[in-house]
């Protein structure tokens, strides 16, 4: 276990950990020990009788894969809720745009309104995973790791790395499919991006425009990132000079894509098997492909009043977890005559599109 001893050196929290792990605060009065959460950009903090609040999401530690760049938690915040099943009173987006009768006579009270919600119902779904570690593997995990726990530790990793595939593509899955888009807020380029006449800016500020509150990020696919990176109308406005100009007016990196689009981007890269049911072919295809969502997020989407576009509904014991990420439990599995143990990892999640008018959807190839 790491010690840090100032807070606020978020940034030693992936230093200490860079994978899983815990770290204790040390401060007047005791000790806070914070789990790493294994799927979320957060740092929850935990003192032996009281929970403290999450800290910022942006300043906080999440799951890194060896392999791949997930962005599923960037793009599908968590929104903790207490029950498995229920529903959230959702403030009506009218609400916040119309304007309120706030004159008041001095001797009359003021205007009262109405909250204008909705209810929003919500089913969290198990996803878990489980296995098997043989005595015998166990056994020999001493000579080969140093220790079963560590052993157990791989196995966690295991799982959830392929928890974490699943849900990257839960959630690409949720913002590639036009049925999930109001009406009106989807579009397909034309010219395609991959042309040099395309009208890129021009898409944009249509996406932009149509959105309620301000766009604060932009979802890139892989394949379109690739072709703008290429494309002659980003390479040729390229302002980037000295040893990279010349390599940057035929290919351009991030920074010159969102000074072109003046906007955050976020590239959705992961690959994933596309044939899994084919064992003797590892056919790799993007999980992210030919869509531009253009979108608002909210500098806090955890907030009771914000509306990020996309929401995970997930338990709070699950952000909060009691073992590095989330909820892990082995037992005793004696189905072989060696003996051994099944180790479970799972979570209870929803994606929900939240706030419809707040995302906007181009198909770009």
């Amino acid at each position: 276990m790491a010690e840090i001893r100032n807070r606020d050196l978020i940034k030693e929290v992936a230093k200490a950990s860079p994978l899983f792990g815990s770290i204790r605060w040390d401060i007047p009065g005791g000790q806070i020990t914070t789990e790493l959460s294994a799927h979320n950009h957060q740092v929850a903090e935990y003192a032996t009788k009281e929970k403290f609040r999450t800290l910022d999401s942006k300043a906080s530690a999440m799951y890194k894969d060896p392999d791949q760049i997930y962005i599923a938690d960037q793009v599908a915040p968590f929104f903790p809720r207490p029950d498995l099943i229920g529903s959230y009173r959702k403030i009506d987006e009218k609400t916040f745009y119309t304007r309120p009768k706030v004159g008041a006579a001095k001797n009359t009270p003021p205007n009262r309104i109405d909250w204008g919600d909705s209810l929003v119902n919500y089913d969290l779904t198990g996803r878990a995973l489980s296995i098997y570690l043989s005595r015998i593997d166990l056994d020999q995990a001493k000579t080969q790791y140093g220790s079963e726990q560590r052993y157990r530790e791989l196995a966690r990793m295991f799982l959830t790395r392929l928890l974490v595939l699943d849900r990257e593509i839960t959630v690409a899955s949720l913002y590639q499919t036009t049925g999930n888009f109001d009406a009106g807020f989807t579009a397909t380029a034309s010219p395609l991006w991959s042309s040099s006449s395309a009208t890129i800016l021009g898409d944009m500020a249509t996406a932009e425009d149509a959105l309620l509150a301000p766009r604060d990020m932009t979802i890139i696919a892989h394949n379109v990132y690739r072709e703008m990176q290429k494309n002659t109308l980003i390479t040729g406005a390229s302002t980037v000079s000295g040893s990279k100009r010349q390599e940057l007016q035929t290919y351009v990196n991030k920074e010159a894509i969102e000074n072109y689009l003046d906007s955050s981007v976020i590239v959705g890269s992961a690959r994933y098997d596309s044939s899994p049911k084919t064992p003797a072919t590892l056919t790799m295809s993007r999980i992210w492909e030919d869509y531009v969502t253009v979108c608002h997020l909210s500098s806090d989407p955890s907030s009771e009043i914000a509306s990020p576009c996309v929401r995970t509904f997930i338990l709070d014991s699950n952000v909060v977890p009691n073992y590095q990420g989330w909820s892990v439990k082995v037992v005793p599995d004696d189905s072989t005559l060696a003996g051994g143990e099944l180790m479970m990892l799972g979570y209870f999640a929803q994606e929900k599109v939240f706030a419809q008018k707040n995302m906007y959807s181009i198909k770009a190839l």
